[in-house]
């Protein structure tokens, strides 16, 4: 569909994984996507700055797993996803070094867990809880790599 000016406003086409339907500005810019993402994804919902500085996507993966994720500048700056074992959580990136600085998640017990990083992503604190069921806070007086 092409606006009064002649510009591309809306339009669904195909592709690897199956349609997709996005939305442009008046000027032509995305500024929204539906469809699938790859042969192995079952859908995504991505919104665009006009400026395309900025993006949210929603995934589901055929697994039946979940992301959200905004990016800016083309860099992560947070997502609430599964990490790389499996458990679920919200980790904010520092906008200058590209390290998490904050990760809360399930722990591979069950229970939750909160670390917090310095910018170059040494965990400099953390709130768990310990095998009787108790809270404790750690502080750090050694640099630990984020997980």
């Amino acid at each position: 569909m092409v606006n009064a000016e002649g510009n591309v406003i809306f339009e669904v086409h195909e592709n690897l994984g199956g349609g997709v339907l996005q939305i442009l500005t008046n000027s032509g810019e995305g500024v929204f996507q539906a469809g699938t993402a790859s042969p192995n994804d079952n859908g995504q919902l991505l919104l665009f700055s006009s400026s395309g500085n900025s993006e949210l996507q929603l995934k589901v993966g055929a697994d039946g797993s979940g992301a959200l994720e905004y990016d800016h500048l083309g860099k992560k700056s947070a997502e609430l996803a599964n990490s790389t074992n499996g458990n679920m959580g919200l980790r904010i990136w520092n906008a200058t070094t590209h390290n998490v600085v904050t990760d809360l998640e399930e722990k591979p017990d069950g229970t939750g867990g909160l670390a917090i990083a310095d910018s170059q992503g040494n965990v400099k604190a953390s709130i768990s809880v310990n095998k009787g069921g108790l809270g404790v806070i750690y502080g750090l007086s050694t640099s630990v790599p984020m997980p």
